[in-house]
Protein backbone atom coordinates (compact mmCIF):
# COMPACT_ATOMS: atom_id res chain seq x y z
CA UNK A 1 0.00 0.00 0.00
CA UNK A 2 1.77 3.47 -1.28
CA UNK A 3 -1.72 5.44 -0.77
CA UNK A 4 -0.60 7.77 2.79
CA UNK A 5 -4.39 8.79 2.96
CA UNK A 6 -5.95 5.54 3.11
CA UNK A 7 -2.85 4.09 5.65
CA UNK A 8 -4.06 6.97 7.84
CA UNK A 9 -8.12 6.45 7.96
CA UNK A 10 -7.19 2.52 8.59
CA UNK A 11 -4.73 3.61 11.72
CA UNK A 12 -7.13 5.81 12.85
CA UNK A 13 -10.00 3.39 12.45
CA UNK A 14 -8.21 0.50 14.19
CA UNK A 15 -7.15 3.11 16.95
CA UNK A 16 -10.91 3.53 17.82
CA UNK A 17 -11.72 -0.12 16.87
CA UNK A 18 -9.00 -0.62 19.68
CA UNK A 19 -10.68 2.20 22.35
CA UNK A 20 -13.84 0.86 22.39
CA UNK A 21 -12.31 -2.73 22.75
CA UNK A 22 -10.25 -1.47 26.00
CA UNK A 23 -12.92 1.35 27.52
CA UNK A 24 -16.56 0.71 26.04
CA UNK A 25 -16.75 -2.99 26.95
CA UNK A 26 -15.09 -3.34 29.82
CA UNK A 27 -17.69 -0.81 31.22
CA UNK A 28 -20.46 -2.51 29.89
CA UNK A 29 -19.95 -5.36 31.67
CA UNK A 30 -18.98 -3.78 34.98
CA UNK A 31 -22.54 -1.45 34.68
CA UNK A 32 -24.10 -4.76 34.01
CA UNK A 33 -22.04 -6.44 37.22
CA UNK A 34 -22.62 -3.76 39.45
CA UNK A 35 -26.78 -3.72 38.60
CA UNK A 36 -26.43 -7.32 39.67
CA UNK A 37 -25.02 -6.65 42.71
CA UNK A 38 -27.09 -3.69 43.76
CA UNK A 39 -30.62 -5.41 43.21
CA UNK A 40 -29.58 -9.44 43.15
CA UNK A 41 -28.88 -11.70 40.47
CA UNK A 42 -32.24 -12.69 40.78
CA UNK A 43 -34.26 -10.42 40.56
CA UNK A 44 -31.84 -8.87 37.67
CA UNK A 45 -32.20 -11.82 35.49
CA UNK A 46 -35.95 -11.93 35.82
CA UNK A 47 -36.15 -8.24 34.74
CA UNK A 48 -33.73 -8.97 32.06
CA UNK A 49 -35.39 -11.61 30.42
CA UNK A 50 -38.62 -9.60 31.18
CA UNK A 51 -37.68 -6.95 29.37
CA UNK A 52 -35.89 -9.02 26.35
CA UNK A 53 -39.54 -10.92 25.55
CA UNK A 54 -40.94 -7.65 25.66
CA UNK A 55 -38.96 -6.11 23.21
CA UNK A 56 -39.48 -9.18 21.04
CA UNK A 57 -43.06 -9.21 21.51
CA UNK A 58 -43.76 -5.46 20.76
CA UNK A 59 -41.47 -5.64 17.69
CA UNK A 60 -43.01 -8.44 16.39
CA UNK A 61 -46.53 -7.49 17.23
CA UNK A 62 -46.23 -3.29 16.05
CA UNK A 63 -43.56 -3.11 13.88
CA UNK A 64 -44.92 0.03 12.27
CA UNK A 65 -44.73 2.03 15.56
CA UNK A 66 -41.83 5.10 16.13
CA UNK A 67 -39.75 4.05 18.37
CA UNK A 68 -41.05 5.65 21.69
CA UNK A 69 -43.95 4.20 21.14
CA UNK A 70 -42.37 0.84 21.03
CA UNK A 71 -40.79 1.74 23.90
CA UNK A 72 -43.76 3.04 25.75
CA UNK A 73 -45.38 -0.16 24.81
CA UNK A 74 -42.79 -2.55 25.88
CA UNK A 75 -42.71 -0.47 29.23
CA UNK A 76 -46.86 -0.87 29.66
CA UNK A 77 -45.97 -4.88 28.79
CA UNK A 78 -43.37 -5.10 31.98
CA UNK A 79 -45.37 -3.99 33.90
CA UNK A 80 -48.41 -6.23 32.76
CA UNK A 81 -46.61 -8.97 33.64
CA UNK A 82 -45.01 -7.70 36.78
CA UNK A 83 -48.52 -7.43 37.78
CA UNK A 84 -48.96 -10.88 37.18
CA UNK A 85 -46.53 -11.76 39.18
CA UNK A 86 -47.80 -10.12 42.24
CA UNK A 87 -45.71 -7.13 41.65
CA UNK A 88 -47.36 -3.63 41.35
CA UNK A 89 -44.60 -0.94 39.33
CA UNK A 90 -46.37 2.49 38.16
CA UNK A 91 -46.39 3.01 34.71
CA UNK A 92 -44.27 6.38 34.90
CA UNK A 93 -41.92 4.82 37.65
CA UNK A 94 -41.47 1.87 35.20
CA UNK A 95 -40.58 3.93 32.22
CA UNK A 96 -37.55 5.28 34.29
CA UNK A 97 -36.48 1.70 35.91
CA UNK A 98 -36.76 -0.63 33.19
CA UNK A 99 -34.70 1.82 30.34
CA UNK A 100 -31.37 0.51 30.75
CA UNK A 101 -33.10 -2.59 30.32
CA UNK A 102 -35.17 -2.67 27.46
CA UNK A 103 -32.31 -0.85 25.63
CA UNK A 104 -29.97 -3.63 26.36
CA UNK A 105 -32.78 -6.12 25.34
CA UNK A 106 -33.44 -3.79 22.33
CA UNK A 107 -29.25 -3.90 21.26
CA UNK A 108 -29.16 -7.73 22.05
CA UNK A 109 -32.16 -8.60 20.19
CA UNK A 110 -31.26 -6.12 16.74
CA UNK A 111 -28.02 -7.87 17.22
CA UNK A 112 -29.32 -11.14 16.80
CA UNK A 113 -32.03 -10.58 14.28
CA UNK A 114 -29.34 -8.41 12.17
CA UNK A 115 -30.29 -7.59 8.77
CA UNK A 116 -33.85 -8.86 9.08
CA UNK A 117 -34.61 -6.31 12.12
CA UNK A 118 -34.17 -3.81 9.36
CA UNK A 119 -37.33 -4.75 6.81
CA UNK A 120 -39.81 -3.27 6.83
CA UNK A 121 -43.57 -5.23 6.97
CA UNK A 122 -45.48 -5.58 3.60
CA UNK A 123 -48.38 -5.10 5.63
CA UNK A 124 -50.00 -4.34 9.15
CA UNK A 125 -50.53 -7.34 11.18
CA UNK A 126 -54.58 -7.14 12.22
CA UNK A 127 -55.15 -5.62 15.78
Amino acid sequence: MDNPILLAILSIAGGLLNLALIYLIPALKAWRAQAKTAMGADRFNFYWSLAEVAVRAVQQMYPLMNGNQKYNTAVGTMVARLADTGIVVEQEIARVQFKDFIEGALKKVKMEAGEAWKEAPAETPAA
